[in-house]
């Protein structure tokens, strides 16, 4: 596998190495080294970093061109030990076409976790957008077989490289959640606190709509004061500009920061609320992909409000979740928290579907049988 990130915090790169490796298949990950302390902590599967990259400057195309320049050497080195090369993100995918490059018989995986030419266009430029998508499209023809994250993105890139494509969401690994911290905690839908909390938990970070839930505590604060409380739980480079956000409006006293913390406590302090939030923006890769957030809220049987994102509709409807379009109107999400606090059988509903989902359909079990099929498919080609 060739990761431009590192193991140890990629938590889908982490799930498909450990399935692969419980069915038989010898994995190592070249990744790269964050200089966070990372320990590779998967038995059986071998971790090489083949550079160091701090993380406020994994953006840094300097430091992508160094990493693909050693992760090429390191593959052509070992490429007589290689049959499979599977490659995460556009980022891990020109080393990985240079091997095949050289050595035909090895077999491509291009595991596209996101659109990453319309995400280099919505946060820098077009010009950057047809860069990516030239790369994509030049070293998409030494692939195999695609592995991608939604139906928009099955189809999307099923158009764009003309290779069989497989859909591998990313849903939760239930099984290896409780080995890491026990029993999941689970929400209790027919209470809530005397003040209402609202949670938005994950990465702190911009287009996340973290603005318009600040504007919708101050509307709440008008016309319920004291009745709602609102949880940012998590770290991240926005963090800063929305506490001087919440200061500046006067919020203090009704907003509670929690800062960077453990991935069981996050799941604690989120159930601990009685309603979630996630508001991302309508950008083009948040509309064709599926949230991790969607299915960890979904896991802990959060009610939810969500915004309207063409991917993740049709899961938010069988959910029962309440949804609230894009741009976020603060006065729709503040009319859409007081239902949510008001309205105890809607709450239980959304947790019960909510749950139901993830144990019938939506968890790794049952997701990880597409990546071996996609593995089969190799083989069988």
């Amino acid at each position: 596998m060739v990761l431009y990130g590192s193991l140890p915090f990629d938590t889908r790169v982490k799930r498909e190495a450990v399935a692969l490796r419980n069915a038989g298949y010898e994995v190592v990950v070249h990744d790269t080294d964050w200089d966070l302390g990372e320990v590779n902590n998967l038995r059986g599967i071998n971790r090489w970093s083949v550079t160091r990259v701090p993380i406020r400057r994994r953006a840094s195309l300097t430091h992508l061109l160094r990493f693909w320049l050693r992760a090429t050497l390191l593959l052509l080195s070992r490429r007589h030990e290689i049959d499979i090369v599977h490659a995460h993100d556009l980022t891990g995918l020109p080393p990985a076409a240079l091997l095949k490059l050289v050595t035909p018989r090895i077999r491509l995986v291009y595991d596209s976790h996101e659109l990453f030419p319309e995400a280099a266009r919505d946060k820098v430029s077009f010009a950057a957008y047809v860069l990516f998508l030239a790369i994509e499209l030049v070293c998409g023809r030494m692939v195999d077989v695609v592995i991608t994250v939604s139906p928009s993105m099955v189809k999307t890139l099923g158009t764009r490289l003309p290779k069989p494509v497989f859909l591998v969401m990313n849903v939760p690994d239930v099984e290896d959640v409780v080995q890491q911290i026990g029993t999941i905690p689970q929400c209790d839908p027919q209470t809530v606190h005397n003040k209402t909390r609202v949670a938005y938990s994950g990465n702190v970070l911009l287009r996340r709509g973290y603005e318009q839930l600040v504007s919708a505590a101050e509307v709440l604060s008008r016309r319920h004061p004291g009745r709602y409380e609102f949880w940012i739980i998590g770290g991240g480079p926005f963090l800063p500009a929305v506490k001087r956000l919440v200061r500046e409006r006067g919020l203090e006293d009704t907003f509670v920061f929690t800062g960077q913390v453990k991935f069981a406590e996050l799941l604690t302090k989120t159930v601990n609320c009685d309603i979630a939030v996630a508001l991302y923006g309508d950008t083009w890769n948040n509309n064709v992909g599926l949230s991790n957030k969607l299915f960890e809220y979904m896991m802990l049987g959060m009610p939810m409000i969500f915004t309207r994102l063409v991917q993740s509709v049709p899961i938010l409807r069988r959910t029962g979740a309440l949804i609230v379009n894009n741009p976020v109107d603060p006065e729709e999400l503040a009319d859409a928290i007081v239902r949510l606090t008001q309205d105890i059988e809607l709450r239980k509903e959304i947790s019960t579907r909510c749950r139901r989902l993830i144990r019938g359909r939506f968890n790794w079990a049952r997701e990880s049988q597409s990546l071996l099929q996609a593995y089969d498919a190799l083989a069988a080609g």
